[in-house]
């Protein structure tokens, strides 16, 4: 359960229109992980909301850009990306070369160690 300071804060966020948010360049990864946090991804991608869509995946980029959590390889031979891209209700796909997940083991260690980038703890 989320405590008040915890609250407070998503409501702050969410009362800031988008325009108006820092560049998530200049957001520390805590900042990063509680705006993210205020985004439903799985009504993103349903809604016609560019501006929010936009904002999610900027706020995700950064996040993955600080190497906070690395992710499995690719299963590609070829490709030795570690970077991965989901689809709602879909299987995660390599961001390079579009390669779906390779089986339930890695799809469960690539989808955990997404949670931790959005979540936190440790690295894979």
């Amino acid at each position: 359960m989320k405590d008040e300071s915890e609250v407070d804060r998503h409501v702050e966020i969410m009362n800031t229109p988008i325009a108006e948010r820092p560049e998530p360049a200049e957001m520390s990864v805590e900042e990063l992980r509680a705006e993210y946090e205020t985004f439903d991804v799985g009504a993103l991608s349903t809604v016609e909301d560019d501006e929010r869509w936009e904002r999610h995946l900027e706020l995700w980029r950064e996040l993955e850009s600080r190497e906070i959590v690395e992710f499995p390889e690719c299963p590609r031979g070829a490709c030795d990306s570690r970077r991965w891209r989901f689809e709602p209700g879909g299987p995660a796909h390599c961001a390079e070369c579009h390669e779906p997940v390779a089986d339930a083991e890695q799809s469960q260690k690539v989808h955990a160690a997404a949670d931790r980038l959005v979540n936190g703890g440790g690295s894979a």
